[in-house]
């Protein structure tokens, strides 16, 4: 068991980023783009700006994001609510969501601020291909660790449908 919470914390944030890794996003910056049909485009969210789109697994019926609201929509229930209307048309579904462009970048290199702990705020995990990573799992994994969200840090919620 690591004892120092730092370095715990630091492992804690870097989860998502190795298990999108595993679940076969290339380290590239540049993805290929996910058609326009797998995103719905009718939902009725939080307005949200696509930073990173790729299929994991090359697979047509997944789709991946990483999105950056705005930190005035950056409450529980609109988060919800825009994650499982992102992935509703998806089989296995990979959301990060930020608050801030900058956490974003951060959350590509190893270098962790002050900046991601602010501005990361969950992954939305859903896979129900019965295989490959997160295999049955429907949940939404929340990270922020300074701000309006911080009480969340650390705790999962698994939707049952």
């Amino acid at each position: 068991m690591i004892k120092n919470p730092l370095i715990r914390l630091l492992l804690l944030a870097a989860f998502p980023l190795v298990a999108i890794t595993l679940a076969g996003c290339s380290g590239d910056t540049e993805s290929d783009p996910v058609p326009e049909a797998v995103i719905p485009h009718d939902i009725d969210t939080i307005p949200f700006t696509v930073l990173r789109q790729w299929r994991p697994n090359d697979n047509p019926a997944a789709l991946g994001l990483e999105v950056l609201i705005d930190e005035d929509d950056a409450i529980y229930e609109n988060i919800i609510q825009m994650v499982r209307e992102l992935g509703s048309n998806a089989q296995i579904s990979f959301i990060r969501v930020f608050q801030d462009e900058a956490a974003w970048r951060e959350s590509r290199t190893s270098n962790f601020s002050e900046i991601y702990d602010r501005g990361y705020l969950a992954f939305y995990i859903k896979n129900r291909t019965g295989s490959g990573a997160y295999s049955g799992l429907h949940e939404i994994r929340w990270f922020q660790q300074e701000g309006q969200l911080e009480e969340l840090n650390g705790t999962t919620i698994t939707f049952v449908n």
